[in-house]
């Protein structure tokens, strides 16, 4: 065999060259696209709830060989080969702690890195449970307030009748938020919330947290003055003590219709009135102060109030006159001092009460008071403590007139 040329032997050096490159073109398929990197088309499921349990994650697409890895925002998680159009990965809970879109890709070695594609991790909707404390006093002070429940996020923010207030997130069953003195000052329900922002979250269940009103101490009594009123003249009186609060402390008067009226000068200080319209009949009556529930109570005044009748005075009698032989004259007495028992006493014989007002008597004289002529003396008597008889004023009783 004969030696070859140095051009034929080059000749030859790119033939094989050449047919060498056909031959891997070849075990890599043949069709010019075998260094094509994997591409995604979609994720199922697309979106998942933070702190869900661990999940299938399956990814469809083109390209995939064995060996290619699914990779969760670039780190690898344990992947599965279905086929060219398929992969699965595992996806566990610890991958779900935080809401936000996470980048899915697919890594294939030589052949590269596909394309991202965005798996959305929702908040889910939080939940109330119960708090603690459950329940506060009005006007007792800035306090910390637990609320507890589920579904929790970083970012829930508790909500006091629709206002965010400071929160902080201890775990995804309990939040703790500060609550201003400010906010209990009036009492009654507030509605607290939990608001977790997107993707997902949104506005949880409302629980009713009641701010109470502070139970009243019971009213202390340390005396009273005047401690004496007069009958059908009343007056106001002063208490002296402890515990007395404006709108809430009352008295009440043994004998009396209805409670007096209350002003209440200070903590330790109140009055009340006597109208001469509304008062206790004579004698001894007990006179209690107290404050009302929650809580409460009270205690009455030592000795009581002492209300004496007042001495009545006449100041006029109509009519002043009759003529004898009328059948009946209805004498209006004024004066003042007349309470229910005033007594009358017409020509020194009693007639008994006619009481009208503290200032007015009704006299009814019948035809046998007025069978003659003469002058006869009208008086009062108030009976009981203190009272005593009245003035005299005179009737007269003229002859009819002779024909």
């Amino acid at each position: 065999m004969h030696a070859l040329r140095p051009d034929a032997r080059r000749a030859l050096r790119r033939a094989l060259v050449a047919v060498l490159a056909l031959a891997a073109a070849a075990c890599e398929g043949g069709s010019g696209t075998a260094s094509q990197p994997p591409a995604i088309a979609s994720l199922n499921p697309a979106t998942a709830t933070q702190y869900d349990e661990d999940f299938t994650l399956t990814v469809n697409g083109s390209g995939f060989t064995q060996g290619a890895v699914v990779r969760w925002n670039g780190s690898e998680r344990p992947t599965h080969f279905v086929s060219a159009s398929q992969l699965t990965a595992d996806i566990t809970n610890a991958d779900l702690q935080t809401p936000g879109t996470v980048q899915v890709t697919v890594y294939g070695g030589s052949r590269g890195t596909s394309n991202s594609m965005p798996l959305t991790v929702q908040s889910p909707v939080p939940e109330i449970l119960f708090t603690s404390p459950e329940r506060v006093v009005r006007a007792t002070g800035a306090f910390t307030l637990r609320v507890l429940g589920g579904a929790f996020a970083q970012g829930s923010v508790v909500r006091w009748n629709g206002s965010d207030r400071p929160t902080t997130f201890v775990h995804p069953g309990e939040l703790t938020a500060q609550i201003a003195n400010a906010d209990i000052q009036q009492a009654g329900t507030v509605q607290v919330t939990v608001f977790t922002p997107a993707p997902g979250g949104g506005t949880s269940n409302t629980h009713d947290f009641p701010v109470d009103v502070p139970p009243n101490p019971a009213a202390v009594v340390a005396g009273m003055s005047p401690s004496t009123v007069v009958a059908g003249v009343g007056g106001t009186i002063t208490v002296t003590g402890n515990w007395f609060f404006p709108g809430v402390t009352r008295v009440q008067v043994t004998g009396m219709n209805t409670e007096p009226a209350v002003t209440v000068v200070s903590l330790t200080e109140l009055r009340f009135t006597l109208a001469p319209e509304n008062m206790p009949a004579s004698g001894f009556s007990q006179v209690a102060v107290f404050n009302p529930p929650p809580g409460g109570g009270g205690a009455s005044v030592p000795g009581g109030l002492r209300v004496d009748n007042p001495i009545p005075v006449l100041t006029a009698v109509t009519p002043t006159q009759a003529v004898a032989g009328q059948q009946t004259v209805e004498v209006r007495i004024t004066g003042t001092g007349f309470v229910p028992d005033s007594y009358i006493r017409f020509d020194d014989l009693g007639r008994g009460p006619g009481y009208v007002s503290p200032t007015e008597l009704r006299l009814v004289l019948e035809a046998g008071d007025l069978d003659q002529a003469g002058t006869f003396p009208i008086t009062v008597t108030n009976f009981g403590i203190g009272g005593g008889v009245s003035n005299t004023l005179n009737f007269t009783v003229v002859s009819p007139p002779v024909n």
